[in-house]
């Protein structure tokens, strides 16, 4: 964005605004802000019960007796003994919302108490009351203005049975008559329960957080001022990107002003009320008063919608004058045709194209919030929004549970946006295929560990956190019964209740209780791999040997065993790693001990260009089999691995994958794990020709590493890891990967157990002609000395001995594995190589 030329500045002396709009439009140019709304939307806070002594709204209440039920009892008897009208009750289960097509309504009950209450938070997407919002000893009183073009209203009134007369007492404050009006004047207000006030953030505790999310000032200690108009100007300067050389990532500032959406939302605070229409005016000031002009911020056309979305529901409030309104509304026009013409020339779609991309869905869903709401003043571009958001949301989005991705946190996307648009649409969740959100839901069971936190395959940030790992099970169980996944959405709120939305969520808080058990434990959990991603990406590959991710774990709790190996992805699958066959997280004894390296990007890069181009995406830095040819490490890797092999006895689970034709070798990983005690690596290794002119099998640890005899021993702060192999292959110790991730975590003391930089462990393969193994002991400890130890008595012979306590008794014949357990040893017997299927076989060679 520049500023006007003379040719321009010109047309508007002549001829004011509508000759500078008929100059820009010869030259497909807008203007910033537009000047297509000449005056606002009417202000439509108040909810008219009745006009001239006939109702004009509607209660919802749930049919079941409670306080809900008796709240709303309690209203139309104040109503008609005050006023003399009678309002009509419906059930929650039973209305539905084209109620709001005619009237308002008084809705009691949070979206986990009724049908309606959910179909409103989701068709809306502005919901904050369910079961853990405001919770037990809590009550919301709240009125949803701006909702859609009829402009009517929903008070929503919401109680613990303790609270319902504190709550009941100020809905019948809000009471008024107006000549022949009886209305609800505009309220929102909230008592937070008793754990929502232990784990909210106070205001203090929420600004002093707010200037490490500017890149500017990472690393610095910024004292942010409380006052809303100060605390903007500080803020406001990260939208700044510093100029292509340094180009910062300035997204930050319009994250805060929705974050400061949720933050009223959720807090009745005034302040953050201000914060959010301050920042607005300082995106204002950015793309009006930026020497030279603006350039787009990063990433607008993710977070924009949001802006737009919380801006049509907060601008009724008196905080906003009308000329603000006028100023905002045309600000957010013109930021929505930046974002489309950006999406438009950047991100096309494909006629041909079945998948969709995070890119894609992001600006679709904010074209779709632009449309509803520019709608109401007629802007001409609607349709072509409409019409690209339309085209987004189409085809294999619907059927397929694999997109063109393959890393944690962004595979949540396109489905969170896919849902956001069939619930916006008013289509609940029914656009998808049956299984296809489950599908892609459980996913991020299979990928979340024991301590409930998101594996950071592909890029993905390593989080301490659940973060949105529960996002798609959330979504999914606000409508259907599925004990799995709503179990993993309780339980992932309760590890680490969190009441603020991230800034780019879609449906917050439509969370319903559930108090079943949790999964099975203690087996194998193997996520298939999309039959259409097969194709799509891997066309011919046997649809029997590829898997998506494959887990095991012996519970969910802290000291519990997990694992996380990689069945997918390389450098042409996008956001993925090469860190198929790869172990991504190995976890035991309340530590995380072999990790990934987080989204790749490099400690102290701060040019996000840069920053995302030169990130590590494996194979080094991931725990797999790295290969150097000409010089250079193999990254042309398979997109598929092949589970050759998958079985359990009691406490012994074992699988083996297969990267067939992989830079000269063949590479068979199997995994032995004896629950709860130790893991046997068993990597084989066929060398083809053109061989490769070297290989070793790295380790991407947590922890001091010291040698011990046949390898080394990670060190977290009373708890160890013995890394141990017989095999002969040469062991060095170094540094790993510079991940900014794991420096950010562990410098910012969320992993107190293990200091920054990462170890590496690094098994060199013999200089040989056709095969070789490594066998890798990975055993968890609290004792000072090893728990276990490794030899290699004879050929294609692996015994593992246990020096603390017997081994439960085990006996497995599985092609070319035999092992049997008892006492307090463990033999592994095996083949130089297993063997290939000829379906394998036939596949082209890399």
């Amino acid at each position: 964005m520049v500023d006007l030329d003379g040719s321009q500045r010109a047309a508007f002396d002549r001829g004011g605004i509508e000759g500078l709009k008929k100059v820009l439009a010869g030259q497909g140019l807008w203007t910033f802000p537009a000047m297509d709304i000449e005056r606002p939307l009417p202000v439509r806070a108040d909810l008219v019960l009745a006009q001239n002594g006939r109702p004009t709204a509607t209660v919802v209440a749930p049919g079941a007796p409670g306080a809900s039920r008796q709240m709303a009892g309690d209203l139309i008897d104040a109503v008609r003994r005050r006023f003399g009208v009678t309002l009509d009750l419906q059930e929650g289960d039973r209305a539905g919302l084209e109620l709001l097509e005619s009237q308002h309504v008084v809705l009691f009950g949070g979206s986990h108490e009724s049908r309606f209450a959910m179909d409103l938070a989701l068709r809306y997407q502005a919901g904050f009351v369910d079961a853990t919002t405001p919770g037990e000893d809590g009550w919301v009183v709240t009125t949803h203005a701006g909702l859609d073009a009829s402009g009517h209203n929903v008070l929503q009134v919401a109680a613990s049975p303790s609270c319902a007369g504190e709550a009941m007492a100020r809905a019948l404050e809000c009471l008024a008559v107006e000549k022949d009006r009886v209305c609800i004047r505009p309220v929102h207000a909230i008592r937070q329960g008793r754990e929502m006030r232990e784990h909210f953030p106070s205001w203090e505790a929420f600004v002093a957080g707010l200037p490490a999310r500017i890149p500017r000032f990472q690393g610095q200690s910024i004292q942010a001022p409380l006052d809303p108009a100060p605390l903007s100007d500080l803020l406001a300067q990260g939208l700044d990107s510093g100029g292509p050389e340094v180009n910062w990532y300035n997204a930050a500032p319009i994250d805060i002003a929705v974050q400061a959406a949720h933050y009223y939302q959720r807090s009745g605070d005034p302040r953050a009320l201000a914060l959010f229409r301050e920042l607005l005016f300082r995106l204002a000031d950015y793309y009006l008063r930026t020497p030279g002009g603006a350039s787009y911020p990063a990433d607008l056309d993710f977070r924009l919608g949001h802006a737009i979305l919380y801006f049509s529901r907060l601008e009724h409030d008196p905080i906003f004058s009308e000329e603000d309104r006028l100023i905002l509304a045309n600000l957010l026009l013109a930021c929505t045709r930046s974002i489309y013409e950006y999406t438009m020339k950047v991100w096309p779609l494909r006629p041909d194209e079945p998948t969709r991309h995070n890119h894609e869905t992001f600006a679709a869903r904010s074209l779709l919030f632009a449309a509803d709401y520019f709608r109401r003043y007629g802007i001409q571009d609607v349709e072509q929004w409409r019409d690209r958001y339309e085209a987004v949301f189409s085809g294999g989005i619907w059927t397929r549970f694999k997109q063109k991705e393959n890393a944690n946190h962004y595979e949540i996307y396109a489905f969170d946006h896919a849902a956001c648009y069939s619930a916006f649409t008013g289509r609940r969740l029914d656009l998808f295929d049956p299984d296809c959100l489950r599908m892609a839901a459980l996913r991020h069971v299979v990928t979340t560990d024991n301590f409930l936190r998101p594996v950071d395959y592909g890029d993905a940030h390593v989080s301490m956190r659940p973060g949105n790992a529960d996002r798609l099970a959330t979504i999914l169980v606000s409508q259907r019964d599925d004990p799995t996944l709503q179990w993993f959405s309780q339980a992932c709120f309760a590890r680490q209740p969190s009441y603020l939305p991230a800034p780019l969520d879609c449906f917050t808080d439509v969370r319903r209780p559930y108090a079943g058990p949790g999964p099975q434990t203690g087996v194998w959990e193997t996520l298939p791999l999309d039959p259409k991603f097969i194709a799509h990406f891997c066309p011919g590959f046997p649809r029997e040997y590829a898997f998506d991710k494959l887990a095991f774990r012996t519970g969910w709790e802290e000291e519990d065993h997990y694992l996380l190996f990689e069945g997918v992805g390389n450098q042409k699958v996008s956001h993925s790693h090469n860190e198929l066959n790869g172990i991504v997280r190995l976890n035991h004894l309340g530590r995380h001990w072999v990790v990934s390296n987080g989204y790749g990007r490099r400690a102290g890069v701060t040019n996000v260009n840069v920053s995302f181009n030169t990130r590590i995406r494996g194979p080094e830095d991931h725990n797999t089999l790295v290969l150097r040819r000409d010089g250079e490490i193999v990254r042309d890797l398979p997109v598929c691995c092949a589970l050759l092999q998958r079985g359990q006895s009691g406490a012994l689970a074992y699988a083996t994958g297969a990267l067939i034709g992989y830079g000269g070798t063949d590479w068979f990983r199997t995994l032995l794990i004896v629950a709860g005690r130790f893991v046997l690596v068993l990597d084989r290794v066929r060398v083809c020709a053109p061989r490769p002119e070297a290989g070793h099998v790295e380790w991407n640890c947590l922890g001091r590493a010291t040698a011990r005899e046949g390898g080394f021993r990670l060190d977290q702060k009373g708890a160890f890891m013995d890394v141990l192999s017989d095999s002969g292959w040469k062991a060095e110790v170094g540094v790993a990967d510079q991940s900014a991730d794991w420096k950010a975590v562990l410098e910012g003391d969320r992993y107190p157990y293990a200091t920054f930089p990462l170890t590496r462990l690094t098994f060199r393969m013999p200089a040989v002609e056709g095969t070789c193994h490594l066998a890798t002991l990975l055993a968890a400890t609290r004792l000072p000395e090893a728990a276990c130890r490794v030899r290699e008595p004879g050929p294609g012979l692996v015994r593992v001995e246990a020096l603390d306590e017997g081994l439960p008794g085990v006996r497995v014949e599985d092609g070319d594995l035999s092992v049997r357990a008892e006492g307090r040893s463990l033999e592994v017997r095996f083949r130089d190589l297993p063997e290939v299927p000829d379906a394998l076989r036939a596949l082209p060679q890399r």
